[in-house]
């Protein structure tokens, strides 16, 4: 049986800066050997791609066989257009709405275990007027599963408005609540990710993150100075019931009411391509596997499965990356 996701949050157009190798001078895609840190001020080669947290969830949610509806707004502008064109061909059910303000940019080389540079051109744009009305026309009563980032909660008054109508509305109807908090400090600090997560707590059911986000999640801070088993229990007392703890090149934790999960990465990394995005197939594969009833540790290898193909192509939506990269 498929399952139906539910997320909102900002769709982006993303130019990735093409490789170069250093030995040739050559563009090339992964196999190109990436130049220093600071070779984003120097490349002029781009493939513009379409990402954002909650829209690389979704697309994995469906990419394992489910349906998910993303709600976003986009520009009244060329890159608005081209950004919902692309969410077509992810077969997202995509409620996008056009507004006055911008579609959100974002500007970025690939980068291995050491993510490479990026520039956001995010503030004032399009995303931030998401609003409580845009999740209500999109609602179907289908949904099993909301999922929800920090991203979008700290980006403004309305935004985090639709996330908490996107959260009641799942509570009220029996839909599972996935929150991740995703902390990006380009866009906001932890204190300002932890106030607008706040209204959240007491609602998740399925809490996915590093330790420190998932600290930020519970109200724990400074989130640097907390134990592992201090967020889980707190989480756990808050009603979550289950934690994910993301360990980078160390796997993955989960624990719930029958015990605790531990998986090993599957990518060595001296082989990882890009990292970014890996977190959101991971969410993806954890949630598609819950849904479908598999064991935690099942979910959880699942989850490594999913993230392992992100890291070792570029962009964040590898089967995306590869259509435009044939192209």
């Amino acid at each position: 049986m498929t399952r139906r996701l539910f997320t909102v949050g900002e769709a982006l157009a993303v130019f990735l800066a093409d490789a170069v190798d250093r030995s040739t001078g050559d563009v090339g895609g992964a196999e190109a050997h990436a130049d220093p840190p600071g070779r984003l001020a120097k490349a002029t080669r781009f493939t513009r791609i379409v990402s954002g947290a909650e829209v690389n969830v979704a697309a994995g949610f469906v990419a394992a066989g489910h349906r998910a509806t993303l709600v976003t707004r986009v520009g009244h502008d060329a890159l608005g257009q081209a950004v919902a064109d692309q969410l077509d061909g992810l077969r997202l059910d995509a409620s996008v709405g056009f507004d006055a303000h911008p579609t959100g940019v974002l500007v970025r080389t690939i980068g291995g275990v050491e993510r490479g540079e990026a520039v956001h051109l995010r503030h004032g744009a399009a995303a931030e007027a998401i609003s409580p009305a845009d999740v209500d026309n999109a609602w179907t009563p289908d949904i099993d599963v909301v999922f929800v980032t920090g991203i979008t909660a700290v980006r403004s008054a309305s935004a985090a408005a639709a996330v908490q109508r996107a959260v009641e509305l799942g509570r009220q109807s029996g839909a599972l609540i996935a929150v991740d908090p995703n902390l990006r400090p380009a866009l906001a600090d932890r204190a300002a990710f932890a106030a607008a997560l706040a209204p959240l707590r007491g609602w998740v059911d399925i809490a996915i993150g590093d330790v420190d986000e998932l600290a930020v999640l519970a109200g724990l801070m400074p989130a640097s100075d907390v134990a592992v088993d201090t967020v889980v229990e707190a989480l756990r007392a808050q009603g979550c019931r289950v934690v994910v703890v993301k360990r980078g090149p160390d796997g993955a934790v989960a624990i719930d009411d029958s015990g605790t999960a531990t998986v090993g990465a599957l990518v060595a990394a001296a082989d990882v391509v890009d990292t970014v995005g890996a977190g959101d197939a991971f969410a993806a594969g954890f949630l598609a596997g819950m849904l479908e009833s598999a064991t935690l540790e099942q979910a959880l290898k699942r989850a490594t499965h999913a993230a392992a193909e992100v890291v070792l192509t570029r962009g964040d939506i590898p089967w995306l990356s590869d259509k435009e990269d044939s192209r």
